[in-house]
C-alpha cells in the first residue's frame, strides 16, 4: 500500500508539477539561489526576481565578484534584506573552495540552516536528504491522521526519503512531489477530490481533514513607528541615505535632517511587515533646496522607481505616489 501512495504521487507530480525557472538545469547555484528567495517569499513572487537575478549573475563568480549594492539593487523589493547579504558573502566562500556536496558543508555558510542545506543536496544532487517546510507538515499529518510534533514530521520524512530511494524513486522527485501536493492541493482549504493520494489518506477516510495540522501559535507583533523625510527640489530629485536596521544596504529616505526652515507639501502614512515588526511610516514631503549631509546623495525620482537605484519597497511606495501626482507638487 505505501508503495502505491509513492508511486502515485510521484507520478502525479511528473505530470501536473509547476513549470518553475528553477526546475529548468536544477544545479547547486540555481536551486541554492532559489530556495533562499523562497524564505518566507511566495512563490509566484520569486520567479520575476529569480529570473532577473541569474541573468546579471548567471554563476558564483559573477555574484561573489560584484558589489554589494549591485546584489541589493536586484534584491530590492524582496524584503528580508539579510537573505542578500549573507547570500554575497557565501557566494565569495564557495567561489574560492567550490560548492559544497553534502548538508553539513553547506550549513557552515553565511545563512544556510537545515532546511535549505537539504534542499540543495536534495534538489540538486538528488541525494536522500529529508525536506520538510509548512506544506509537508499538513500533508504528513493528513496522511496519518496524526497531531505531530515537527521533530515527528521529520522523522517520517526521513523514512519516506530512504524508502522511495531504494525502491528507484528520485529523492528530488519525491521531496518536490510532497511539497508540491501541500502547496496546491492538500491547502488550508484541501480539494481532496483532486488528491491524487486520496485513497490512502487517514484524515480524509475519517473526513477529519481539517483538523489537521493542529493551529499554529498565534504570531505576536510588535508595533513600530518611524518618521521619514522625503526632500524634494525643483528638479524632481529626493534625497536618500544609505538605510540601516532592516534595510540596510539599501537606499531609504532620511531620518533625521534639519527641516524646519523647509514648506511641508505633504504627509502619507504607509503599512509594513519584517519579521515579527509591524511597521507604520509616515512620511513627510518638503520642498528642499538646502544642503545635505555628505552621507546623503540627491537622485532623480524615476531612478526610485525604474531599479537603478538599490531602493526598498518602503522608498519606492513613496516615491511611486510622487510621481504619479506630479503635478500636485509642482514637479517636471
Amino acid at each position: 500500500m505505501m508503495r502505491n501512495m509513492q508511486d502515485s504521487l510521484a507520478t502525479w507530480f511528473q505530470r501536473h508539477a509547476r513549470v518553475l525557472p528553477w526546475r529548468q538545469s536544477p544545479d547547486s547555484y540555481r536551486v541554492w539561489i532559489s530556495e533562499v528567495m523562497l524564505q518566507q517569499t511566495q512563490v509566484d513572487r520569486v520567479v520575476g526576481y529569480f529570473q532577473a537575478f541569474m541573468e546579471r549573475f548567471p554563476c558564483v563568480a559573477d555574484l561573489a565578484h560584484a558589489d554589494e549594492e549591485d546584489v541589493m539593487q536586484r534584491w530590492a523589493g524582496l524584503g528580508y534584506y539579510r537573505r542578500a547579504r549573507q547570500l554575497h558573502a557565501a557566494a565569495k566562500i564557495i567561489a574560492a573552495s567550490g560548492f559544497p556536496d553534502d548538508v553539513a558543508s553547506w550549513r557552515a555558510l553565511p545563512g544556510i540552516g537545515p532546511y535549505t542545506a537539504g534542499a540543495i543536496v536534495s534538489l540538486a544532487l538528488n541525494q536522500p536528504v529529508p525536506l520538510v517546510d509548512v506544506n509537508v507538515v499538513r500533508v504528513v499529518s493528513r496522511l496519518m491522521a496524526k497531531h505531530l510534533s515537527l521533530n515527528e514530521v521529520w522523522d517520517q520524512a526521513g523514512i519516506w526519503i530512504l524508502e522511495v530511494w531504494g525502491k528507484g524513486i528520485e529523492p528530488r522527485i519525491w521531496n518536490q512531489a510532497l511539497m508540491e501536493l501541500g502547496a496546491l492541493i492538500c491547502t488550508s482549504n484541501p480539494q481532496c477530490e483532486r488528491c491524487p493520494v486520496q485513497a490512502f489518506c487517514a484524515a480524509m477516510q475519517n473526513q477529519t481533514q481539517l483538523i489537521y495540522p493542529a493551529p499554529a501559535k498565534k504570531k505576536i507583533w510588535k508595533d513600530v513607528a518611524e518618521i521619514v523625510y522625503c526632500l524634494v527640489d525643483d528638479d524632481g530629485n529626493v534625497v536618500v541615505e544609505k538605510a540601516s536596521q532592516w534595510r540596510r544596504g539599501l537606499w531609504d529616505l532620511p531620518q533625521d535632517i534639519d527641516v524646519q526652515r523647509e514648506r511641508l507639501l505633504y504627509t502619507c502614512t504607509t503599512k509594513h511587515t519584517v519579521t515579527r515588526h509591524r511597521i507604520i511610516r509616515i512620511t513627510k514631503v518638503y520642498r528642499y533646496q538646502g544642503a545635505i549631509p555628505e552621507a546623503m546623495k540627491r537622485v532623480p525620482l524615476q531612478a526610485c522607481l525604474d531599479g537603478s537605484l538599490a531602493a526598498g519597497s518602503a522608498l519606492r511606495k513613496v516615491a511611486g505616489m510622487l510621481f504619479k501626482e506630479k503635478a500636485l507638487f509642482g514637479l517636471q
